[in-house]
């Protein structure tokens, strides 16, 4: 017998959970293998525990709490010892944990975007940057974005300071990119809201549950591109992703995730992703401009990209959030 959630399986700790007694998780536990617990009830019952256990990798009180609600909810006893749940992930908690984490992941998939950077340097692609070619003109148009950032327990501050490192980056580019075109940023601020883990960018369950917590945290208008400020997975490549009912987003309108572990030299991420949600026959890698012959499109991967090209102006000012 073995864990089969992508989360769960080959965890030496959990994987021993599952068939040794003296290793349940209990009141007190610590260790990595704590937060991926702690994450499966997030994605499983949409329950958000004490950031300050996630960052202690502890089973503290919120997580025993928690465990013991999931274990009520479905009626997890061993009923030769006992009459009632406890809040102990015991090897019947664990198995049931791994079938409904299986389920709820779904299959890793590339992302429609993670703005990697690819192709040659900066240099050699300005150096060609009269091949776009496009004669800008007057779309006359404002893109409404709203912000958000994600934030840990007692460290609302440090994740402010994250989304404000970024957003004059991606800011400034976009509103330099869009002027040729006669569009405007016109940004709100919806605030901060609680969610303690990062995010698989290449995951559509970890993007659905960052913009359902951002939901319930703050509503917005329809015509609004949401832009979530968040943590990435430390090993991911990507600089942010477009989620939507086509990728991670299932109820909700086209937004972007910007991963505020890493800031492009270039600051053109977040316009990049905004082409990506103007349209859904945009929404996905194959649809990039290639390097070869647009060079410093916004639309392409690589480093250098000064400008917008007409067809996806056009897109972003007929977007949802360009009307």
């Amino acid at each position: 017998m073995t864990l089969i959630s992508r989360s769960f399986r080959g965890d030496p700790a959990l994987e021993a959970c599952l068939i040794n007694d003296g290793a349940h998780l209990t009141l007190g536990t610590v260790g990595a293998h704590i937060p991926k617990i702690q994450k499966a009830l997030l994605l499983i019952d949409g329950v958000v525990v004490d950031s300050n256990e996630v960052e202690s990798m502890r089973y503290g009180p919120s997580t025993a709490a928690a465990i013991l609600a999931y274990k009520k909810k479905r009626n997890i006893i061993n009923k030769t010892y006992q009459s009632q749940a406890d809040n102990i992930v015991g090897k019947m908690t664990i198995q049931s944990l791994d079938k409904e984490l299986f389920t709820a992941q779904g299959p890793i998939r590339p992302c429609p975007c993670g703005d990697p950077v690819e192709g040659r340097s900066a240099f050699g692609v300005r150096a060609r940057s009269n091949l776009v070619g496009d004669a800008p003109q007057n779309l006359g148009k404002e893109l409404k974005v709203g912000y958000q950032f994600a934030f840990s327990t007692g460290k609302k501050f440090v994740g402010a300071l994250r989304a404000q490192r970024l957003r004059p980056v991606v800011e400034a580019h976009a509103i330099t990119l869009l002027a040729p075109w006669g569009m405007t940023l016109k940004a709100a601020d919806l605030g901060g809201f609680e969610f303690p883990f990062t995010i698989n960018p290449n995951a559509p369950s970890d993007v659905q549950k960052i913009r359902e917590v951002a939901e319930k945290a703050a509503n917005s208008a329809p015509n609004v591109l949401r832009v979530i400020f968040c943590r990435f997975d430390d090993n991911t490549k990507e600089f942010g992703v477009s989620g939507g009912p086509l990728y991670g987003g299932v109820g909700f309108n086209e937004f972007v995730v910007l991963n505020t572990n890493k800031v492009r030299l270039d600051g053109g991420t977040m316009t990049h992703e905004m082409i990506h949600c103007s349209h859904p026959s945009l929404f996905d890698n194959n649809k990039h401009d290639k390097q070869e012959e647009f060079p410093t499109s916004v639309f392409c991967s690589h480093e250098g990209r000064t400008e917008i090209r007409k067809p996806h102006a056009v897109k972003l000012s007929e977007s949802f959030f360009g009307r």
